[in-house]
């Protein structure tokens, strides 16, 4: 059986292997950092709420940690981001949440 990859611009996820790649290159992500990442890869293009994103990977009764959050999408978009300062795939909206562009190369 073929693994279903996400790939988006020049990130490649491998769901079944938990990891992700950038340029070809693997970048090292903690458990959530890839979680975090996967969930907002599967739903491109949508914004993806504050509350729905720490209930999907921190569970049910995480929904109130948007600073742990906040400091999580900034070390992740470090790692994936050409400049993370103007971020092209995790693009925040501001008081609702974040999205993620898929289209970037």
């Amino acid at each position: 059986m073929e693994e279903t990859l996400i790939r988006a611009g020049c990130i490649t996820i491998y769901p079944s292997e938990r990891r992700a790649e950038v340029s070809g290159r693997e970048i090292k992500l903690t458990p959530k950092e890839y979680d975090v990442l996967l969930y907002l890869a599967q739903n491109s293009g949508k914004v993806v709420t504050h509350r729905s994103l720490l209930q999907a990977v921190w569970g049910e009764y995480a929904s109130e940690q948007d600073e742990y959050l906040r400091v999580l999408i900034n070390r992740l978009r470090r790692k994936i981001e050409p400049s993370p300062r103007h971020p092209r795939y995790i693009v925040t909206e501001p008081w609702v949440g974040y999205r993620f562009n898929p289209d970037n190369k």
